[in-house]
């Protein structure tokens, strides 16, 4: 999917495969809605609804919408989270703002199915992700520090830019913009403190990352505004 965007920073694609959402962290901070005709095929993709964010110009981050459509988080480099409520699923023209809360970083950022656990990535030092655990799901000011898992070690190329979790939480994937997607196994679900790293799939940027519910589909951004769907 070629879009008008020039940094595709941020992706997140519904359950069913049938809404797109993609976050141009370069300058205007746009988030775009997409409805996907074909589930899973980018190819049929047709824009419906869009919004501007108050995160900070130049450096959007991480973006995610519940599994129901009614919520929609954006991130940005400097730690800044901001929720919004859509009063109409699936439809960003609906949006108003609910909270924001600025943690240490937010390169990007993915949730449980059940809004329960968020985690958050950076890409730059100190070189890791961390998950909270949200008391109120959904609620970002009920969020509290749970675990951390640190990535220095791996040839990201000094990046995390993209974070995604699978739907059980006993896996966590690890994107940098320039040497692909990671996977860890967490030996105890949403324990990032329990992760081993188990594969690395290198095929291309690991930007605006997001996983399907059964793991066996990715989809990624791109500096110069792709968004790709990759499948076992």
């Amino acid at each position: 999917l070629e879009l008008t965007t020039v940094e595709a920073t941020g992706t997140a694609i519904g359950p069913q495969g049938k809404h797109l959402l993609v976050v141009d962290g370069d300058n205007t901070d746009d988030v775009t809605l997409f409805n996907l005709t074909n589930p899973w095929d980018l190819s049929s993709a047709v824009k419906d609804s869009g919004m501007n964010t108050p995160v900070s110009p130049g450096f959007g981050g991480g973006g995610e919408i519940s599994g129901d459509g009614k919520k929609v988080f954006v991130s940005d480099y400097s730690g800044q989270v901001v929720h919004y409520d859509l009063s109409t699923a699936w439809d960003l023209s609906s949006a108003t703002q609910n909270e924001t809360r600025t943690f240490s970083y937010s390169s990007g950022m993915d949730f449980s199915p059940d809004g329960t656990r968020m985690v958050l990535s950076n890409r730059d030092d100190p070189h890791q992700a961390t998950m909270f655990r949200l008391s109120t799901p959904w609620d970002l000011d009920s969020a509290t520090n749970h675990s951390t898992i640190e990535y220095s070690d791996v040839d990201f190329g000094f990046e995390g830019d993209g974070v995604a979790l699978s739907y059980d939480g006993s896996k966590i994937y690890i994107g940098g913009q320039n040497n692909g997607v990671y996977s860890f196994e967490l030996s105890q679900p949403w324990n990032l403190e329990s992760s081993t790293l188990i594969q690395q799939d290198v095929f291309g940027t690991g930007m605006g990352l997001d996983v399907s519910p059964d793991g066996t589909k990715a989809i990624t951004g791109y500096t110069h505004g792709d968004v790709r769907l990759y499948s076992e």
